[in-house]
């Protein structure tokens, strides 16, 4: 798992990757923004143009329409740029909280190898307790079977000599000294035996909460290979909206170009119209 995760990019410079988008995408808004309030304003001067005036009823219907359609992609463009803003923001967080959940994971490894190494050590000192447990008490039954025979020898009528009870007293003295030094021994067997519980115990909590980040590491990939799949469409979404709005914006531009020759044409007729009346009575007069 921990393999599969080195070979991704890392989160940091997804963070930075998408930190940097974010302040792209907010530039380019202001840009687009400033576009359209002209674009908007020449819309409204070209429309005032139109007022009025019967014989571009018809230019101003569909420049009407070309408006229309310039607002709802310029709409739908802002929609889509606060969507891969709020994309971009929940990307960084999951690179952020992906980092954590990493060096947790790596804190967890190290605290497994090395509570690893303290069972291992504990298991040793047991095993060692429990073979002096075993020695101690195989030389406590032997004095007790020498002890044994020197009361049977005491009940036979036979005589202890000054040796023998010296001898005694030592075998007495040795017996309850290595009885103590048995029941401090499986004090101590007792005593590791606890704490290696609680140690294994506290390695499987360890194995758990790293299995449980390891997922948490892997969900969170996942989603954040599904938010950039979901920019990635949004950005084109929103390529073809831009594109689509400078097609509008060329046609605009087109319509408005075609207006004002047709507005050229009828100034000029009218110019020629008012000449050619004048001219009529201007000869009318010198008819009369």
């Amino acid at each position: 798992l921990m393999e599969e995760q080195e070979t991704k990019a890392p989160p940091e410079e997804a963070a930075k990757d998408t930190d940097s988008a974010s302040g792209d995408g907010e530039s380019k808004d202001v840009r687009v923004e400033s576009t359209f309030e002209e674009l908007e304003k020449e819309f409204e001067e070209v429309l005032q143009e139109m007022v009025g005036d019967g014989s571009l009823g018809k230019f101003k219907t569909e420049y009407e329409k070309l408006h229309k359609a310039l607002i709802k992609s310029h709409e739908s463009e802002k929609r889509l740029m606060l969507q891969c803003q709020e994309l971009n923001a929940e990307l960084i967080s999951n690179a952020s909280k992906v980092t954590s959940a990493l060096k947790i994971t790596q804190d967890d490894k190290a605290t497994i190898s090395s509570q690893k190494q303290e069972i291992e050590k504990l298991w040793r000192a047991v095993d060692d307790a429990q073979d002096k447990e075993t020695k101690t008490h195989e030389t406590i039954h032997q004095l007790k079977l020498e002890n044994i025979s020197l009361n049977k020898l005491i009940e036979n009528g036979a005589g202890l000599g000054p040796a023998m009870q010296e001898s005694m007293k030592a075998l007495e003295k040795e017996k309850e000294e290595l009885t103590v030094e048995r029941d401090e021994q499986m004090e101590e067997i007792s005593a590791l035996r606890t704490e290696l519980s609680e140690l294994m115990e506290k390695r499987k909590e360890a194995e758990n909460e790293r299995e449980s980040v390891e997922l948490k590491v892997l969900q969170l990939q996942e989603e954040i290979t599904a938010k950039n799949q979901e920019i990635d469409r949004d950005s084109r979404r929103k390529a073809k909206l831009e594109k689509d709005l400078r097609g509008v914006q060329a046609e605009v531009d087109g319509k408005v170009e075609e207006i004002k020759a047709k507005q050229g044409q009828l100034n000029k007729a009218h110019e020629d119209y008012a000449k050619a009346e004048q001219v009529l009575k201007d000869t009318q007069v010198r008819l009369k």
